[in-house]
Parts: C-alpha cells; sequence; structure tokens
C-alpha cells in the first residue's frame, strides 16, 4: 500500500514537472520573440542608458554597499533598463525608424 502512495506522488510531481517546463518553453519563445536580440538592440540602448546610469548612480550614492556592488547594480540596471526602453521605444513607428 506504501507503494501505490509513492506512485501517486511521483505521478503528480512528474505532471507538474511536465507543466512548468511548457510554460518555461513558452515563456522563453516569447521572450525571444518580444524583447529581440541585444544588439538589434545596441544604438536604442546606447542612446537612453545615460539617463539610467545618471539615475541609479544618484540613488546609490547614500546607500552603504561596496563599490564592487553599486557598480554592478548601475551596470545591471542601466542595460536591462535601457533595452527594456528601447523595446518599448521601437514599437512606435516614427521611433522605430531611428532607433
Amino acid at each position: 500500500m506504501g507503494n501505490r502512495r509513492g506512485d501517486g506522488v511521483r505521478r503528480f510531481l512528474r505532471r507538474v514537472q511536465l507543466r512548468v517546463s511548457r510554460v518555461v518553453r513558452a515563456l522563453r519563445a516569447d521572450a525571444k520573440k518580444n524583447l529581440g536580440q541585444p544588439a538589434a538592440n545596441a544604438y536604442g540602448i546606447y542612446l537612453v542608458h545615460y539617463a539610467f546610469v545618471s539615475w541609479l548612480q544618484l540613488a546609490l550614492v547614500k546607500a552603504h554597499m561596496a563599490v564592487v556592488a553599486k557598480a554592478s547594480l548601475v551596470f545591471l540596471g542601466a542595460v536591462l533598463l535601457g533595452w527594456a526602453t528601447t523595446v518599448g521605444l521601437r514599437r512606435v513607428p516614427r521611433i522605430s525608424r531611428v532607433i
């Protein structure tokens, strides 16, 4: 009887695993379609990154953190925010011709 219970749990976990893997696959495909490649958005990121770098540095001035941690946060934040902004701006027809 202990085996039956264990088999049911294993089957349940297997079904959960399969469904999660389908969701991850769908999200990955959707992200590739919506975000595009970084190289395709590089010029737009270059144009907007300075505002994010300045803003993030100002936000972290009084934070008691190591310099490396602050620099990492600013770098990652600027890249991600610049990328997201560029993807959003590329959906505007007139702006997409420039970026």
